[in-house]
Parts: C-alpha cells; sequence; structure tokens
C-alpha cells in the first residue's frame, strides 16, 4: 500500500509522519515497529530520534550516497513522478497541478494489480473490500454537469468548464446586478485616461453574458482602486523629442478558457502616453515566439500610423520605433527563410520584413512597459511600469 504527503518544508516531515502512524495503526489495529528510511536529515532530527525512543520503533537508515538500499521506495517514488510527468503532459496542464497529479498517481497506483502479491489490487488487499473505478476519468474529458432548469429541460449539458451560475442564489443576485454597464464605463475610463487599468478591464469584459460573483468581486475591486487612485492620470508637458516609439508585449495562452494570448502595446510621444491598447489575439498560437510576432505586427501598424500623423503636424520622422523584449521575433522579421516551425503564420502578420517605415529594437524585460497590459504584475514592476510612462500623481 502507497501513501503520499504532500509538504511545503522538510521539517514538516515530522508531523506527516506521526498522522501516517496514527492512521496505520488505527486501521490495523497493529504498532509500528521497525522503519526503514534514507539516511536524510528531516529523518535524522532529534524529533524522530526522541520519539523513536519513546514508542520502541527500530530504525534503519540507509548509507549516504547509496539510494539503492532503499529501493522499494526510491522506485516508487520514480513511478508516481513518471505516471504524474505523463498525465500533465497528455492534458496540457500547467506545473502548479503537479501536486494533484502526483496524488491522482498514488490513487491510481494502490487501484492497480501488484505483481509482489501475485497481481491483486493493493487497496482490495488492505481494505478487504472490492475497488471502486466508477469516479476514474481521463484529465480534461469531456464531462456533463447537472442543471435543473425545468420539467422538460435537460437534465445535463456538456462543457469543459463551468459558465453558468451555479445556484438559483446566485443566478438571482447576479440579475440585479448592473454588471455590463458597470464594466463599460470602466472602459471608456480605461481609453481615455487610465491605461493602467487595461488588462484588469479586459479580463471581467469576457464575461459580460455570464458573470459570476467572483467576476462581480473582481470588477468592485478595480472601482476600489480607482477610488484609492483618484490623483492619478496621464501627464504631459512640453518636449522636444518627436519620436514615438513603441512598447509591446504578449502573454502566451494568457486565456484559459480559449488558450488565446494577450496582446498589448503603449506609444509614447516625448516620453508622454498618447497610445495604448489590450486585447485578446485573434487566433491561437503555438509558442512564445508566435504570440509576440503576431503583437509585434500589431504594434508596428499602430506605430506607422502614428508615424503619419506626427508628420502631418510638421514633425519628421523617419522611422517608428518598436522595443520588443522577445529575440526570436525580432529574428522573424528579419528571416526571409520560411521555417518548418513558423511557415504556418498568416501572411498578414510578415509585412514587417519588407517595411521600411518600422524600426524594431530589443528592450529588457525589466524595462518593457507593455507588461502591465498583458498579465498580472508585481507591485513594484507595476509602479516601475507606470513611471516609465510618465503615470502619475497630479
Amino acid at each position: 500500500m502507497t501513501w503520499i504527503f504532500l509538504m511545503k518544508h522538510k521539517s514538516d516531515a515530522f508531523g506527516k509522519f506521526k498522522e501516517w502512524k496514527t492512521l496505520v495503526e488505527n486501521q490495523t489495529e497493529k504498532k509500528v515497529k521497525r522503519l526503514h528510511t534514507y539516511n536524510g536529515l528531516k529523518f535524522c532530527s532529534s524529533e524522530f530520534d526522541e520519539f523513536y525512543k519513546d514508542q520502541g520503533i527500530a530504525r534503519h537508515h540507509t548509507v549516504r550516497g547509496t539510494p539503492h538500499q532503499n529501493g522499494v521506495a526510491e522506485q516508487m517514488n520514480q513511478t508516481l513522478l513518471s505516471k504524474a510527468r505523463c498525465m500533465l503532459s497528455n492534458a496540457s496542464l500547467a506545473r502548479r497541478f503537479r501536486e494533484d497529479a502526483v496524488s491522482m498517481a498514488c490513487y491510481l497506483v494502490n487501484r492497480s494489480p501488484h505483481t509482489g502479491i501475485v497481481c491483486k489490487i493493493l487497496i482490495e488487499v488492505w481494505s478487504k473490500k472490492a475497488a471502486d473505478y466508477s469516479n476514474l476519468r481521463v484529465s480534461c474529458c469531456v464531462a456533463y454537469y447537472h442543471v435543473d432548469d425545468g420539467k422538460l429541460e435537460p437534465r445535463a449539458k456538456k462543457g469543459c468548464s463551468w459558465v453558468m451560475e451555479q445556484t438559483e442564489e446566485e443566478k438571482e443576485y447576479m440579475s440585479k446586478v448592473p454588471y455590463a454597464s458597470v464594466v463599460g464605463s470602466l472602459m471608456y475610463v480605461m481609453v481615455c485616461t487610465r491605461p493602467d487599468i487595461a488588462f484588469a478591464v479586459i479580463v471581467v469584459s469576457r464575461f459580460m453574458s455570464h458573470p459570476c460573483w467572483e467576476h462581480w468581486h473582481a470588477v468592485k475591486r478595480i472601482i476600489r482602486y480607482l477610488r484609492g487612485t483618484l490623483d492619478i492620470g496621464l501627464c504631459y508637458g512640453a518636449t522636444e523629442d518627436i519620436l514615438v516609439p513603441g512598447y509591446l508585449d504578449s502573454n502566451y495562452a494568457g486565456d484559459i478558457d480559449s488558450r488565446r494570448s494577450m496582446t498589448g502595446y503603449v506609444f509614447t510621444l516625448g516620453g508622454f502616453v498618447v497610445s495604448w491598447k489590450a486585447t485578446l489575439q485573434p487566433t491561437v498560437t503555438l509558442s512564445t515566439t508566435e504570440a509576440e510576432y503576431m503583437a509585434l505586427t500589431e504594434a508596428a501598424k499602430e506605430g506607422i500610423w502614428l508615424k503619419h500623423m506626427v508628420n502631418h503636424l510638421g514633425l519628421h520622422q523617419d522611422q517608428a520605433i518598436v522595443h520588443c523584449d522577445s529575440l526570436s521575433a525580432i529574428g522573424l522579421t528579419k528571416d526571409q527563410v520560411h521555417h518548418e516551425r513558423t511557415k504556418h503564420i498568416d501572411v498578414r502578420y510578415h509585412f514587417l520584413r519588407n517595411e521600411s517605415r518600422i524600426k524594431v529594437k530589443k528592450v529588457g524585460t525589466t524595462d518593457n512597459c507593455a507588461d502591465m497590459f498583458t498579465k498580472p504584475v508585481p507591485k513594484n514592476k507595476f509602479e516601475h511600469c507606470l513611471e516609465l510612462l510618465n503615470i502619475m500623481s497630479l
């Protein structure tokens, strides 16, 4: 039988061992008499030593540098990690789900035939009951959730994520909430004077048709942020700089539901913000390079228009400058060769290769002020972006 306990710190091993000991002794009505572990520091602490003596448990440690002396446990670790790695890869899940994957791997191992007990099921031998496999599902498979909208309505609907109100109480509450009008007001503020809320507003605007409590709480949090920063706004001043540089960024597969990437860019004139945008890309990209390349194309089109506007005002500018933090995306704008991994990109995104009105430059990630348009950023990074864009207290 295999148990697994998730720990944030190695110092938690002693508490987890006591928990496991109580569980096993209670279920088997037998005492733990001998414990075999590898010679790690978490098993050689003073807490363990005193506990071994008080409980009369004989301990056996492996020799350092010889993991094969603890081969049963090492082999099981490899088995669990291999299963978890395969499940994450097959379901295309992020690494933050690794704890769930390892727990699921342990669950499957205990319900699989084992050669050491003549291909019997571990959980059946342990509990003396037949194993139940009715709740097993493949990761990210199509699911059916129960609904109760009426006597003649379907009792279940197909979907891979929960998009409807979960309860009648929540449905009634959300019907009285002016979600669409509030989000529309926030979008007006974002477009006119507050580019710092662009990313947050774009995220909450995705749920206009079926908002839930969580979405409404997010909207109210944006309003609280605006209430606490009424003195922050766009600052403009006199300058002799006529350049219109732009900064862009993308967040690869940032939308969990559609797996589309985010595009964000901002342009400044003399260091003062004149144009910005945050939006989802129209198609799903296959790599971070492709996502950056598509964002670069969108920013370049805006840069060309701003260049013409500045020229009409009598401020001559030879090229619009766009800053990108991806060297691979910059390389695609200069490479005329069709490669295996980029030949599927639509031709409309390749106009940069022969466009002389745009100059693409590399910018460091720390100095890319477009980061706050595509993803949540830490407070210090957010304040640094505002400082770079001259968005300050008026």
